[in-house]
Formats: C-alpha cells, structure tokens, sequence
C-alpha cells in the first residue's frame, strides 16, 4: 500500500496546481520529443501518466495530439485533473481515474509510461517499487518506454529546510526533514488557500514522503521484470545519459519493454 501520507486533500491539490508545476514544463517537451521516435503503431498508443496528479504533464501530451490515460491515488488531484482536462475528455482523448501505482490494471496496452516529479519515492519500499514495475511492464505495448525519475541520497539530504511563501490568496510554510536513519525524507506544507470569489480562507496540512533507493538496485528490478536498455539521464536534460547517477540529485530512468 503506498504511504497515506501521500494521498493529497482537495485544498492541497488546489495549491499544488498553482504552485509545483515548472518541473513538468520544462520535462514535458522532451519526453514528447522522445515519445516522437517511437515506432508508428507504438507512437499511435495512449501514454499512461502514472501518479499524474493534477493532470498538467497530461495536457501537454493532449496539446501534442497524443491521448492520456492517468491515474493518481489521490481523488482530490484526479478531480483537478479532470477538470484541467475536460475537453480532451469530452473528445474521449483522455480519461482520469483513481489508481495505485502498485496494483493497477488498463483495458488495453499503451505506448509510453511516464511519472514525474519523484512521485515513485513515495513508493515506501523495494518491494512496492517491483509491483509497480511489474503493473507497469504489463501496461506497456512491445516496443513502449518507461520513463520516470528519482531523486538520490544525495537530493533528499538537502530537504533540510523551513521555507516561507506568501502569495497573497495562498500562504504556506514548507518544512523539509531528511531522516538518517531510515532513509526518507518528508516535507510538511501547511497554511491557508482562499476559496475563490470569497474572503474566506481553508487551511491545509499534507506531509509527503521520499524513500531513497539505490539506483544499481532500481535498474536490477527494471532487468529483473523484463525491461531492456535501460539507461540514466540528467533531470532536465533527457538527451544526456550520465554514468554516476548517484552524483545527482535527480535522476531520469528510460527503459524499454523489447
């Protein structure tokens, strides 16, 4: 079971929408650009955005003509992402749903499967991580790519922070703790969203989640579940394969399902 701490409320999913969404700006346009060297019957195949939150990476697929299946165990964010998105709903271009990454199931196989955003740290353990390998490999159509990222040791050390923002409808605090022990990291954010059209503000508390996981032993679960070439890229350039992962913070894995 993934980590309740992940499962986002409906003000939280809100404040997401509006204020993490550079990340998945910047990647999406390489990851279309990759998906553009696909084979043609694999290319024409919907692309499962795994743990998609509130649907923006999604958009950017539906603006490039390619149809989206995403799934999120959070409900709240599948509402957002629902409505980010009902018009390429409306055209049966895409649908939402909530989902676990661990145990989920497609009516039928799609060319790409993307999650961004380290949204797989929050998966609590290896085990967990090889499920979702295993659901994901049996989505995946001959010839399709998996394509998510990580963030390392080395990334997670730094969430040692106290952060203050003040957005004039939002305000949050972020408060990052990185646990030596058992390897995670967690960020609490919390503070007020102002409903739209009123002066009333709702408070919000979420805490989220990262599991460190070596990357060697990522790439021998990816091996292990049947998935070939895989390789590591930097996390904003998708085009440069790096040898040391574990010198970055953030690293892209891409794999293939032969």
């Amino acid at each position: 079971m993934v980590n309740p701490l992940n499962i986002y409320g409906d003000i939280f999913a809100e404040v997401y929408n509006l204020y993490w969404t550079e990340f998945l700006d910047i990647v999406a346009p390489q990851i279309i650009e990759i998906h553009a060297r696909l084979d043609e019957k694999t290319r024409g195949l919907r692309v499962l955005d795994l743990c998609c939150g509130t649907g923006r990476l999604s958009g950017h697929f539906l603006k490039a003509g390619i149809g989206v299946v995403g799934i999120d165990l959070s409900p709240d964010m599948i509402t957002v992402a629902q409505r980010r998105n009902q018009e390429e709903i409306d055209r049966g271009n895409a649908s939402f749903e909530v989902g676990n990454a661990v145990d989920f199931t497609l009516d039928r196989q799609v060319g790409m499967v993307v999650s961004t955003f380290d949204s797989l740290n929050h998966l609590a353990s290896v085990d967990e991580l090889k499920s979702c390998f295993h659901q994901v490999y049996t989505a995946l159509s001959p010839g399709g790519l998996f394509i998510f990222d990580l963030n390392s040791e080395k990334g997670l050390k730094k969430w040692e922070f106290v952060d203050f923002e003040d957005h004039g409808d939002t305000i949050f605090i972020m408060h990052g703790k990185y646990n030596h022990k058992d390897k995670k990291a967690y960020t609490r954010v919390y503070g007020f969203f102002r409903e739209e059209g009123t002066e009333m503000y709702r408070k919000f508390d979420e805490t989220m989640s990262n599991t460190v996981y070596d990357y060697l032993k990522v790439k021998e679960v990816l091996e292990e579940t049947g998935f070939t070439d895989v390789r590591n890229t930097k996390e904003l350039d998708l085009s440069e394969v790096i040898m040391s992962p574990d010198e970055e913070d953030r690293v892209f894995f891409i794999a293939k399902k032969p």
